[in-house]
């Protein structure tokens, strides 16, 4: 399962403090950065790695606990309750959203983490000893808000701490490590209890615990603070003490002074420069939730249980989720090579055929023969991988990516928050809502369903999505401005 799905736009609700564009490519670049030692900085990422895979166990959780809970001994869920339990994690993660960017500016980004840490080992160990159904929920409730809370502090620290050099790579190793981590839930759940897999899940917010003890704060969050001291020794855990130090502590000190401090009133939100590429930004995020990525990875062993195909469900499922980390890790690689609008016509393309075809084994598996499975029942793999590999490369991580490159800056830090808050609660409907669909539509009227949703994506990308590759984010934000504002909006 490829987790770019369950973070709807990873979370950039809090901007993090940047230095002014001309003096990362020229000074710093020249003098500071280019002659730091790295090593404890990706020590310091490193920790950031850890709490996106404790996102991840916990995105992956319910695919292997579903089927066992479904038939459990001790607790037993009904499938409305399974239902509710697969989405009351991006109802946790959506309510997190409210309280994340006012954690990061008052506890720090560090402190965050820590907080968040210590919220999944909550979480965590509420479901390891459920004694009832409302005990169960209520953890699952709690690691949804570990995951809203990590999916905003993860890469903003990642982002604060790093080098021009760096920052593209330790960015996208988050993504891996959201896949990695719900590769390792699938693959231990499939051998123990859903009782000892959610205690199992309990080692990366241990270590991520374990490891912000002896990391530092975010030099620019700590300079934002007027704590140019703690600034100081941030920065040279961070990149050695090799170069002055003060030096670079003055340009970000400059940087933050004559930065411009832009509130956005109502009036400016409906200014046609930020109402199209929010709604382009909008779009985007609703196709990446509705093409059915999410649902399918959460319910992943059932669906492969349903089709009784050749390979069991929960090694199906693992297949599925070890081609999500390396198609994500691929694609990372490649992305800044190829046009947008090209991968995800390409992406949505592929989708519809696969999904198209994993409807069609369903209709005769269902309607037909049920004896259909087993001459075909390699084809929900085959199609569910290329499915998995094609979201990889477009719908997976490309709507975070052209929403912050769309919305003019001045509108990001209050309209991000609103696309986050958007794409989670259209991961809790596309989740709540698959078993009423199939009760309604059959599995294969469901995956048709979804295969409509990915042509049609298409269509909009082709004829309205501009292309932003090898655009600044100037000219981009200059193409809207050619649009005459609202006049309504008083």
């Amino acid at each position: 399962m490829d987790n770019n799905s369950h973070t709807p736009l990873l979370a950039y609700s809090v901007e993090p403090v940047v230095l002014d564009e001309q003096i990362v490519q020229g000074e710093v670049n020249r003098t500071l950065f280019s002659k730091y030692k790295v090593k404890k900085l990706y020590i310091a990422a490193l920790a950031s790695w850890i709490g996106s895979m404790a996102q991840g166990t916990a995105l992956g959780f319910s695919s292997p606990v579903i089927p066992k809970l479904e038939n459990g001994t001790d607790i037993s869920l009904t499938k409305e309750d399974l239902s509710w339990f697969a989405s009351l994690l991006p109802i946790g993660a959506l309510v997190s959203g409210f309280v994340g960017g006012t954690s990061a500016q008052i506890f720090g980004r560090k402190g965050t983490l820590l907080i968040t840490s210590v919220c999944f080992l909550v979480g965590w160990l509420l479901i390891t000893y459920a004694s009832s159904v409302a005990m169960l929920m209520t953890g699952r409730f709690v690691t949804g808000f570990s995951c809203g809370l990590m999916s905003l502090c993860s890469p903003l620290y990642v982002i604060e701490i790093s080098t021009p050099d760096v920052r593209g790579f330790l960015g996208t190793c988050i993504q891996v490590s959201l896949t990695i981590g719900d590769l390792i839930t699938v693959a231990v759940g499939m051998i123990i209890s859903w009782r000892w897999l959610a205690f199992f899940c309990t080692l990366f917010p241990t270590i991520l615990l374990f490891l912000c003890l002896f990391l530092p704060e975010s030099p620019r969050w700590l300079l934002a603070k007027k704590r140019s001291i703690d600034a100081l020794e941030a920065l040279k855990f961070l990149h050695h003490d090799t170069v002055t130090v003060q030096k670079e502590l003055e340009v970000i000190e400059h940087n933050l002074r004559i930065r411009p401090r832009m509130n956005m009133t109502f009036r400016d939100l409906c200014q046609a420069a930020v109402v199209k590429p929010l709604f382009l930004s909008l779009a985007l995020v609703l196709f990446q939730q509705f093409c059915g990525m999410t649902s399918i990875g959460f319910y992943s062993v059932s669906i492969f249980q349903s089709a009784s195909t050749v390979i069991g469900g929960y090694q199906s499922a693992v297949i599925m989720s070890f081609v999500g980390v390396i198609s994500t890790a691929i694609a990372s690689l490649v992305m800044d090579r190829l046009g947008r609008k090209t991968l995800l016509i390409s992406s949505g393309s592929l989708m519809s055929v696969t999904l198209c075809f994993l409807g069609i084994f369903f209709y005769f598996n269902t309607k037909i023969d049920s004896s259909f499975s087993q001459s075909y029942g390699w084809l929900p793999l085959t199609t569910l991988i290329f499915y998995t590999v094609a979201f990889s490369f477009g719908y997976g991580p490309i709507p975070a990516l052209m929403a912050s490159e769309l919305l003019p800056f001045r509108a990001r830090g209050l309209v991000d928050g609103f696309l986050t808050c958007f794409g989670w609660t259209c991961s809790f409907l596309v989740t709540k809502l698959f078993q009423n669909m199939i009760d309604l539509m059959q599995e294969y009227g469901v995956f048709w369903f979804y295969s409509i949703v990915c042509f049609c994506s298409c269509i909009f990308v082709k004829t309205v999505l501009p292309e932003t590759k090898c655009r600044s984010l100037e000219d981009i934000e200059d193409t809207f401005d050619k649009y005459e504002p609202l006049t309504n909006c008083e």
